[in-house]
């Protein structure tokens, strides 16, 4: 049986996320609202029930509602909430995914994320005629979707109708926006937003790979230089004062490098971050690396 679209309800906003940074459970403070951004890497946050074709559920700022309305092979990162598994949101296809699915439910279903919520990466890929069902993990399935006038669109008759004679001529049997819309998509109004889903999908990313770290732990004396390794297209932030890093837009302090040099008594906590070509934060944190100096 096809799953209807969810309507929108002003106001009704389910899965709350938490201000500041991601703790490992944020259930404790699932009361908070986390916004739509995380203020600390400028990851955006989504909603269990965001999708890609409304971009925050339950609110009509035009700019949120398109925020993840991108061209065709555009790349986008967010930040999940925990407790998606529950969330009353549904899911079209099996990846890629129509662009009314609930983005996070999904990325739960492929273990992109755990039900304690997480970083994800997904990008826009065409739309499709159909969607099929399947069942994904955690015990998530999916709706099968069909879009019966699909070919209407591809028809002569429709697109000299519809389409304007500088579109026939310049792109001769191509449907024009107008023909796309009324055959390939569903719109509505919403509160004065015109609400379409069907006019993109998207595909989940598979998760960058991890920067090395030599050493990665232990106890040395004398001056140690600490190199992360990263892997082609990304970026690297570290630092060893504690401070969360930031590879996208380094705080005071912060060095873009991949070497550290230690020459200081003390115990050190080595924080790296890393932004890849499709846009995946991570912190990779390495637990209590104890640098000892002795002077002679």
């Amino acid at each position: 049986m096809e799953a209807s679209p969810p309507s929108y309800a002003a106001g009704r906003v389910l899965g709350k996320l938490v201000n500041g940074s991601l703790p490992a459970n944020i259930s404790s403070l699932f009361d908070q609202d986390w916004g739509t951004v995380n203020p600390e890497t400028g990851i955006m946050r989504a909603n269990c029930e965001d999708s890609v074709a409304w971009g925050n559920y339950g609110a009509f700022d035009p700019g949120l509602v398109a925020r993840f309305h991108g061209d065709i092979g555009q790349k986008f990162t967010v930040e999940c909430p925990d407790s998606c598994r529950k969330a009353r949101a549904s899911i079209w296809g099996c990846n890629p995914f129509m662009d009314e699915s609930s983005i996070c439910k999904a990325a739960l279903g492929m273990n992109r994320i755990t039900n304690d919520g997480g970083l994800v990466s997904f990008q826009i890929v065409p739309p499709e005629d159909h969607w099929d069902s399947c069942k994904l993990q955690q015990g998530i399935n999916t709706d099968k979707w069909k879009w019966y006038e699909w070919k209407k669109a591809d028809r002569p008759n429709k697109i000299a109708r519809k389409c304007s004679k500088d579109w026939v001529a310049s792109s001769p049997g191509v449907p024009c926006p107008e023909v796309v819309k009324k055959y390939r998509q569903n719109c509505k109004v919403t509160h004065g937003i015109e609400h379409c889903f069907g006019a993109r999908a998207f595909k989940f990313l598979e998760p960058a790979q991890s920067p090395a770290m030599s050493p990665d732990s232990g106890t040395f004396f004398g001056k140690l230089t600490v190199t992360v390794t990263a892997t082609a297209d990304q970026t690297v932030a570290c630092t060893i004062d504690g401070t969360v890093p930031n590879a996208a837009d380094p705080a005071p302090g912060t060095a873009v490098d991949s070497t550290l040099e230690l020459s200081h008594d003390g115990s050190y906590v080595v924080k790296v971050e890393f932004l890849s070509f499709i846009l995946l934060c991570q912190n990779l944190e390495i637990q209590s690396m104890c640098i000892h100096l002795v002077l002679s």
